[in-house]
């Protein structure tokens, strides 16, 4: 339905053995069908003369669907497959026509990912659409890169992810120029067109796409308890502190002023003043500016020594805190860019709560990234430190909880965890020491690189640790005393 006219669209389809996926109409292309349609009407302007681009179209359903109702289209596809699309479109070229206007621009061209973008078409989209392009083995990076080169500065995406969605989470990972989120079936899809198994992803570009343009700062929020907030000493031996960096900011408050940003220096937290120390942000942070990879970074400290995972699922003190203060940071020019994360410890002595840490983790961290306005936002999660003694009774249970750590990634898109192979404790079997948290920091960088550079960091950054555990208490005892949870 195209406002009060029905539109027919007739469309050749080939033998799979011919095309491949390009030759059929799939389900998840008339999901998104139905949705732009149902979209287009609910708006005030629709799509009547905006552009519109289709990737993978295919068939081109979708792209000859957003012609119906009004907008300038370009279904791309690759080379071999054009022929058909071409002929989709000359085929419907009248049926789609707006009676009693000029007609809009309709055409079908060949576009490949991993080439450069024609000119014509940089920055030329009101609104990029796509059915299944997340496919195993998919150029995902090239995808995004693409998406950013398309889009105009207001920009949506409206794609379309069916069952074959094995890219899904390196492409969320690499598109940290857009906001994300599903669309809602309620009141976004077709109530008779859509399936349990086809999701309908939203983009939103604000200003340039980092692909094409970084932003001025990147931010990272820092999250969880003490060996995130840093007890490593300030005085450890053979560990010099590195010298301040203008490009390194943190967002805190000092002597009673309001929180700002300010040149970052250990300790980041003032959790606990008495106790705060060198923690992995700064080493994260040099990591990200060595590698080229940021112009700045601003961290932003929320971590809490001693906190239970209760206290950052959705309505707990720390979770609403480092909500409030993420928002808070955020000025012109950055962009909001991941989450470190390094809890556990204080909920190892429960077997109930050991058990159900790694679901519970999970979801507070999902519900985390949607509260701060960016579903997709990578995270990076850090082992429990392998010193810990397991036969205090505090730390029974460590090996379930770092396990379901290990494993966050299977129920967090857009996640990884780092190994605390390796690194040693300050002294008392809980927290890492100084040169352990550097190296822990740059851990956590080449895990992020990993999540949003898949392909081009692929041969350069690879996992340097191995996921070892100890499943009992091991290295030198240490008195129940000197291990204090803070």
């Amino acid at each position: 339905t195209a406002g009060s006219r029905l539109v027919g669209l007739r469309l050749q389809q080939r033998p799979f053995s011919a095309l491949g996926f390009a030759s059929t109409v799939w389900d998840s292309s008339v999901v998104l069908s139905k949705a732009i349609e149902r979209w287009a009407a609910r708006g005030s302007a629709g799509l009547a003369g905006k552009a519109v681009v289709e990737l993978g179209a295919g068939c081109g359903l979708v792209g000859l669907t957003a012609a119906a109702l009004g907008a300038h289209v370009t279904l791309t596809d690759l080379p071999e497959n054009v022929p058909l699309l071409a002929a989709n479109v000359s085929a419907n070229r009248d049926a789609v026509a707006p009676p009693g206007k000029p007609p809009q621009t309709l055409q079908a061209r060949s576009l490949d990912w991993t080439a450069p973008l024609p000119t014509d078409l940089a920055a030329s989209a009101d609104l990029i659409v796509g059915t299944d392009l997340f496919y195993h083995g998919c150029p995902v990076e090239d995808l995004a890169s693409t998406l950013a080169s398309l889009a105009r500065p207001d920009a949506e995406a409206w794609l379309a992810v069916g069952r074959n969605r094995g890219g899904l989470d390196a492409f969320l990972a690499a598109s940290l120029g857009w906001s994300s989120r599903l669309a809602d079936r309620a009141t976004e899809l077709d109530p008779l067109y859509q399936l349990e198994d086809v999701d309908v992803l939203v983009l939103r570009r604000a200003g340039a796409g980092l692909a094409a343009q970084r932003p001025r700062r990147l931010i990272f929020a820092l999250c969880g308890q003490s060996n995130m907030a840093g007890r490593g000493s300030l005085l450890e031996a053979g560990v010099a502190a590195p010298p301040p960096d203008a490009r390194i900011s943190a967002f805190s408050q000092e002597g009673g002023e309001e929180e700002r940003w300010r040149v970052a220096a250990d300790p980041l937290h003032a959790d606990k003043p008495d106790k705060a120390g060198a923690g992995p942000g700064l080493s994260f942070a040099r990591e990200l500016l060595r590698r080229g990879f940021a112009q700045e970074v601003g961290l932003v400290p929320c971590a809490c020594g001693g906190s239970e995972l209760a206290r950052w699922e959705e309505g707990g003190d720390l979770f609403e805190a480092a909500v409030k203060r993420v928002a808070a940071s955020l000025g012109e020019g950055d962009t909001l860019a991941g989450l470190l994360w390094h809890q556990g410890e204080s909920d190892c002595g429960d077997a109930s709560l050991a058990r159900s840490h790694a679901a519970r983790c999970a979801r507070a961290l999902g519900r985390l990234r949607e509260r701060l306005g960016s579903p997709t936002l990578p995270v990076v999660l850090g082992e429990l430190g392998y010193f810990l003694d397991q036969r205090d009774g505090r730390f029974a249970h460590a090996a379930t909880v770092n396990a379901g750590t290990v494993a966050a990634p299977e129920r967090l898109p857009a996640a990884a965890c780092v190994s605390a192979h390796g690194l040693e404790h300050k002294g008392d079997r809980l927290h890492f020491s100084t040169a352990s948290q550097h190296e822990l920091g740059r851990r956590y960088a080449l895990a992020y690189l990993r999540l949003v550079r898949p392909k081009s960091e692929a041969g350069e950054i690879t996992a340097e640790a191995p996921f070892a555990f100890p499943t009992h208490a091991r290295g030198a005892e240490a008195a129940v005393a000197q291990a204090i949870i803070d």
